[in-house]
């Protein structure tokens, strides 16, 4: 009796393993950059801040912060295409 439950168990164990099935998601966004980033692009292009990156003001709008050429951390405000500011709304 015992051999033929571990003969079962083994048989349906056995059917389970085969070969893992790897799915992979992907998010498509289109490949299209954000606002913040084309606007982090140009800043960096004007700017060429050191260590720079996108932060958030205390108005919740997005800035260029980086190591000026003077040593000092410095903000730059990131606007759209058409000069308006990028801010987040609540």
């Amino acid at each position: 009796m015992k051999l033929g439950i571990l003969s079962a168990l083994a048989l349906s164990l056995a059917a389970c393993t085969g070969t893992p099935v790897t799915k992979e998601h992907k998010i498509d966004d289109g490949g299209l950059p954000s606002a913040e980033v084309k606007a982090f692009e140009r800043a960096q292009t004007q700017y060429q801040y050191k260590d720079a990156r996108i932060e958030w003001d205390a108005t919740n709008c997005a800035v260029y912060e980086g190591t000026a050429p003077n040593g000092r951390r410095q903000q730059q405000p990131l606007t759209k295409d058409n000069g308006e500011r990028i801010c987040s709304k609540p």
